[in-house]
């Protein structure tokens, strides 16, 4: 979870520094422009990145480096998944991470089969609403979207499982 927090703090400075046009003299401008609150920030960020082991650092500096590469859809979805996921309760938090870590420790074998098994309920369920839809409405349709969106956003917020 903090090593998250640093990862995302580090992305935000890389993406500072990095952008085209950066030099010394816009970057004091840049400073300048900054709330006291916000130097204060960073000032504490760069103290931990400074600490942070050498490892750790190329690891951060390797995955953002990857995160940059990606299209502009992966990383909207990207943040999009942060901030619902800095938005859930602790409990929540700790929930996912430890599904999250059992399904990193399970062989490529076992995890192409549960994503396969997903990809089948996705489907069946898919098929069942394509069957219950074909004697609707296009209002009855449209209803019934609404009221299957209202479910799931109840689901996220109770950190249920998604089939």
């Amino acid at each position: 979870m903090k090593g998250l927090k640093i990862f995302i703090s580090f992305i935000i400075l890389f993406l500072a520094l990095s952008t085209p046009g950066f030099s010394q003299e816009s970057s004091e401008k840049k400073w300048q422009e900054l709330s006291k609150a916000e130097r204060q920030k960073i000032r504490k960020f760069y103290r931990k990145w400074k600490k942070l082991p050498k490892e750790k650092k190329e690891r951060l500096q390797k995955r953002f480096k990857k995160f940059k590469s990606l299209s502009p859809d992966k990383k909207s979805r990207i943040r999009k998944n942060h901030k619902k996921f800095k938005n859930l309760s602790p409990e929540k938090k700790e929930k996912l991470l430890k599904r999250f870590e059992k399904f990193k420790g399970l062989s490529p074998e076992e995890k192409k089969k549960r994503f396969m098994k997903m990809k089948k309920r996705r489907s069946e369920r898919r098929l069942k609403r394509r069957q219950e839809r074909s004697g609707m409405s296009k209002m009855e349709r449209k209803k019934a979207r609404q009221e299957r969106r209202k479910k799931r956003r109840q689901r996220i917020r109770d950190g249920a499982p998604q089939n």
